[in-house]
């Protein structure tokens, strides 16, 4: 799988988890402060993520995932790390 197409999931799941338009999920967008998501709304991603990509995401690294994510690109570097890691 690759970049694009992890972006791609990535843009549906976000479309589908919190209303957001994929045309506005880039990668260089902002979390919080281009796409206005919250923590519960990342840490919803992140577990709705999971099925797509076959990933297990345990709840005590979801924690401390919300302070690492900041933009599209380090939800896309995380999943690719996961998908070589698996």
């Amino acid at each position: 799988m690759d970049r694009q197409d992890i972006l791609k999931t990535i843009q549906t799941v976000c479309s589908e988890t919190v209303g957001i338009d994929p045309k506005e999920i880039t990668p260089h967008a902002d979390l919080r402060d281009d796409l206005g998501l919250s923590l519960p709304d990342i840490a919803n991603i992140l577990t709705n993520l999971q099925a797509p990509f076959h990933l297990v995401i345990p709840k005590e690294q979801v924690k401390s995932l919300l302070v690492d994510m900041v933009t599209v690109e380090d939800i896309i570097t995380f999943v690719e790390d996961e998908l070589v890691m698996s």
